[in-house]
């Protein structure tokens, strides 16, 4: 039997729509008037969520980010630690997690000073062991409106596993990028997957393990963790990361910034262990 091509493969994976020619009214093929641009009156995107200690914020609304590491380097940690900071505003949260179970979730949450009702209220936490699917965006769609700021992917390769994708292959990390993470920023948060890396350190480029198109699939900013002080288990913690760019940002709105601040988590003990970002 003939192995699925990457097109029959995304095409599996997508859920029924209408056809453009059913919608006419809803094209995207049409001219972009760029008459704000050049006078002026545009409002260029902005990064306001997970603001640093300096304030400057890490993640564009309705935008795409990745941050990509070795194992133990807390790349959840610091999903959860804006997370924590969004709850803390009053806003939502959506975590989609193919990689842990809600036990381990909420405990870090709860060490990192979240209140058990704003988790309970506002932390939307879904773990898919299927495709998405019409049945899934319908379950996805009622937590996906405001006040929900922040959306997180953890664990790309195990999400793109259940859609038959992969990850090495451009045009299916291009499908999985359209399926879901585009359409969660297109309901207006922003989308944070989080992802590994190659294990060879000489040869690992400078995007998460496989395609390439991890990386340029982006719109907005892409981290690199490495891991600086491993956390202490049973320990309440504070992690910090100082997160300079390492990949290309859309808008330009992080690059100015990028060595320089820290984010920084709720100070609910003298334990600090860290996580850096470098430059590719």
């Amino acid at each position: 039997m003939t192995a699925p091509t990457a097109r029959e493969r995304i095409l599996a994976a997508v859920p029924a729509q209408p056809s453009e020619a059913a919608m006419p009214d809803r094209t995207t093929w049409q001219r972009v008037d760029l008459g704000p641009v050049l006078d002026g009156t545009h409002s260029a995107p902005q990064p306001t969520i997970g603001r640093r200690d300096d304030g400057a914020g890490l993640f564009y609304p309705g935008r795409l980010h990745s941050i990509f590491a070795e194992p133990e380097a807390m790349k959840t940690w610091l999903a959860l630690t804006v997370a924590t900071a969004e709850l803390a505003l009053g806003n939502a949260v959506m975590y989609l997690d193919f990689e842990d179970e809600e036990g381990g979730i909420v405990s870090r949450l709860l060490a990192l000073g979240a209140p058990s009702a704003a988790i309970a209220e506002r932390f939307h936490y879904f773990r898919p062991d299927g495709p998405l699917g019409d049945a899934g965006r319908a379950a996805l769609a009622p937590y996906l409106t405001s006040p929900t700021t922040f959306a997180v992917i953890d664990g790309v390769t195990e999400a793109m596993g259940l859609f038959g994708l992969k990850p090495k292959d451009d045009t299916d990390v291009a499908g999985f990028w359209r399926i879901l993470p585009r359409w969660l920023a297109e309901q207006g948060p922003a989308v944070l997957l989080l992802d590994h890396v190659n294990k060879d350190r000489e040869n690992r480029g400078r995007w998460a393990t496989g395609s390439q198109h991890k990386l340029s699939g982006l719109n907005g900013c892409a981290f690199v963790l490495e891991n600086i002080t491993p956390s202490p288990p049973g320990r309440r913690v504070n992690p910090a990361y100082a997160l300079p760019r390492t990949a290309p940002d859309r808008s330009a709105r992080t690059l100015y910034r990028a060595a320089t601040g820290r984010f920084t988590g709720s100070p609910t003990s003298s334990s600090s262990p860290s996580s850096t970002a470098r430059r590719s």
